[in-house]
């Protein structure tokens, strides 16, 4: 038992460090050292920071171990931040990001109409865990990645 104790200490500190790492990586190409940003570009235009805030969120999520609804509840914020970019502003998800999206809207309607015995079944077999954590990975390739628009 203490091993994986340690082991999920040891995997919430690797997922910490990479929300870390992709924050960090965002503020530097941003804002090369010396210079200033200046850019009229809005941050509601970046997709960016969308992503970053989508992959930062899950991180928490699933370094805290909150229940759905409450996941869905935080989740709202970077997804109508996104739906924003993609339905008002015009710039559209990548496929890869599109799947995601699709992913986490299929699961949250699911948790609204399956019984409570179903609910109970898939927490037991941690569904929405390996969810979350399949899509910090593809949030993540999304930030890391030089020409993501």
């Amino acid at each position: 038992m203490i091993f994986l104790g340690n082991l999920v200490k040891s995997l919430n500190l690797v997922f910490y460090l990479l929300a870390l790492g992709a924050s960090v990586w965002v503020a530097l190409r941003r804002a090369p050292a010396g210079e200033g940003r200046n850019d009229s570009r809005s941050p509601l235009a970046d997709p960016t920071l969308a992503r970053l805030s989508f992959l930062v969120l899950m991180v928490s999520l699933v370094a805290s171990g909150v229940s759905w609804y409450h996941a869905y509840s935080v989740l709202l914020i970077p997804l109508f931040f996104r739906f924003y970019q993609i339905f008002t502003l015009g710039l559209p998800a990548p496929p890869l990001e599109a799947w995601a999206l699709k992913g986490l809207a299929f699961f949250g309607f699911l948790q609204l109409v399956l019984p409570v015995d179903s609910r109970k079944a898939l927490a037991m077999y941690s569904v929405f865990t390996f969810l979350i954590l399949g899509l910090v990975f593809i949030y993540a390739r999304l930030v890391f990645r030089k020409s993501a628009a």
